[in-house]
């Protein structure tokens, strides 16, 4: 199977798209309560003022669903059910999320800089050995 890093232009398109849906639903949904206020001059009726949250909150949730197919792809987020069509969609997102914990491992598993190793000499051979070894790695001798 090839790996892929690129993302389709159609599938950053109705990511970024779903994204700009969603921002101007949320705008209608809260425009509402400046309607109630009487700071917006548009608000003619409370009909016209009662329509724009339901289509607001109908963009928000159908900007959301375009955003997550473009993001997961049309079979990584279950519209088409094919599971090896599903992989392949998600592989540059588990490859990003992969990599992020991977260096989140690495930075967990850096040794500090400031770290002081202490070390105990070997009263017969005069070797170096690790604090909490009870035996000198050189010559066998107690420590």
């Amino acid at each position: 199977m090839k790996k892929t890093t690129e993302i389709s232009p159609l599938r950053k398109i109705m990511y970024y798209g779903g994204m700009i849906l969603g921002v101007i639903g949320m705008i209608l949904f809260f425009s509402t309560f400046l309607a109630f206020f009487n700071m917006d001059p548009f608000a003619s009726s409370l009909e016209s003022v009662m329509i724009r949250p339901v289509i607001g909150i109908v963009l928000t949730i159908v900007g959301s669903l375009i955003n997550q197919v473009g993001r997961a792809g049309f079979a990584g987020s279950g519209v088409v059910l094919n599971p090896t069509q599903a992989r392949k969609d998600l592989e540059p997102y588990s490859r990003q999320f992969g990599g992020m914990i991977s260096d989140g491992l690495e930075e967990i598993n850096r040794p500090e800089s400031n770290n002081e190793t202490i070390k105990v000499r070997c009263k017969q051979c005069q070797a170096l050995n690790d604090e909490n070894a009870k035996f000198c790695q050189e010559c066998g001798q107690p420590l």
